[in-house]
């Protein structure tokens, strides 16, 4: 039987190491979810949704992801939020963000994402667009 490999968080806990082509998705809407799922399973990576930040840090309990997208404006918790969050917590997997915004053109967002230094995806976005930005991040090297 073959066992999901394992690594110590900051926490203590045990979490499963990322599998090589895994991103979750924290994305609020639920049309845009099925498209990213759809485009980003045709590209041949296992994908996760999750509808906000605080549903995304139930997802990284156990399982570290390769790359994650995630939306900026959510309800409950916001992209910015969440990846302020992850900077503290998980700071390995933010580096691996991915950003989608339809708000990047507004100034306080594109200097807000020019700080995290991650790259963003603007809305409308071609699938093409997506899944090569996603690609980039998943080429990274993994560092838990």
């Amino acid at each position: 039987m073959l066992r999901a490999r394992t690594v110590a968080s900051a926490s203590g806990k045990r979490r499963a190491l990322p599998k090589e082509r895994s991103v979750l998705v924290v994305e609020d809407d639920a049309g845009q979810r099925e498209v990213l799922v759809l485009a980003l399973t045709a590209a041949d990576m296992k994908v996760r949704t999750v509808s906000d930040g605080i549903e995304a840090f139930e997802a990284l309990r156990n399982q570290d992801y390769r790359a994650i997208l995630c939306d900026l404006r959510m309800p409950r918790q916001s992209g910015f939020t969440f990846y302020e969050q992850l900077e503290e917590m998980l700071p390995h997997l933010a580096a691996r963000v991915v950003f989608l915004s339809a708000y990047a053109g507004d100034p306080e967002v594109r200097a807000y994402l020019e700080r995290t230094g991650q790259p963003v995806i603007q809305k409308p976005y071609r699938i093409r667009q997506l899944v090569d930005a996603v690609n980039r991040t998943l080429e990274k090297p993994f560092h838990p």
